[in-house]
């Protein structure tokens, strides 16, 4: 399933692209799109995906839309945290989903919310993630954060019942990273880079960093290459599997 969310409109989409459905949410009364923040997760047990809105203003609102519920509204829930301002993207494991964000004046947190108990909580993470901006990745069925700023760090966090470790599984001196789109991680391991911006005439590569063996591919992506008159944002979704739920 692909959500898609507009920055500048009160709509909500959602997209199968192996049914070619989609799906407009209704509007919920957090108001204003740009004044709120969306994710997707999805509940590997009863197998559903779920819309999570928070308002980035009053902070305590929050809404859930259940997909195939047949009322089709969303539900208001709590939402426990204070001026926490959420940052995209987000990274939905094993029905957990994982944003970081940052509080005015202060240093980033990372929360997570989960999706069957729809309830939020906050997650202890190591100090290089709370002084910078990071991306989240799903590695290997973990989470992890990756930073490219002039080198190539990933961190990778060993959940078990009893306590949370993170540990540094590569570091990299390496410049140029930082002019590309982090779009998550393959199965294998491997980093996903893309250009953020598409110009006229302008052929699209995705790039396969591998850190075990400090390799890198491109992939060219047919049929990108053609005249424009805008500027074209790429949202990537490398990490999408067949589903022929119907919406």
């Amino acid at each position: 399933m692909i959500f898609c969310w507009s920055t500048a409109y009160t709509e909500a989409a959602i997209y199968n692209p192996t049914t070619r459905q989609s799906l407009s949410l209704p509007e919920t009364t957090a108001g204003h799109s740009h004044v709120s923040t969306s994710f997707l997760g999805y509940d590997p047990f009863k197998n559903q995906y779920k819309v999570i809105c928070l308002d980035n203003y009053k902070r305590r609102c929050c809404h859930v839309f259940t997909l195939g519920d047949a009322i089709r509204k969303w539900r208001k829930i709590q939402y426990n945290f204070g001026l926490y301002f959420p940052l995209l993207p987000p990274v939905c494991i094993k029905g957990t989903i994982y944003y970081q964000a940052k509080q005015y004046g202060s240093t980033y947190v990372l929360l997570c919310f989960d999706v069957i108990s729809e309830k939020f909580d906050q997650v202890e993470a190591p100090k290089t993630m709370m002084d910078h901006r990071y991306t989240l990745i799903n590695y290997q069925g973990k989470l992890g954060f990756m930073c490219c700023q002039n080198r190539v760090e990933i961190w990778v966090m060993k959940n078990d019942e009893k306590k949370q470790e993170w540990s540094k599984i590569f570091f990299y001196e390496m410049a140029g990273f930082e002019k590309w789109h982090i779009a998550r991680a393959t199965p294998s391991g491997e980093i996903v880079f893309v250009n953020r911006l598409l110009l006229s005439c302008q052929t699209l590569y995705v790039y396969y960093y591998g850190p075990k063996r400090n390799s890198m591919r491109r992939v060219e992506v047919e049929g990108t290459k053609y005249r424009r008159k805008h500027l074209v944002h790429i949202c990537p979704v490398p990490d999408h599997v067949e589903n022929t739920m119907r919406l």
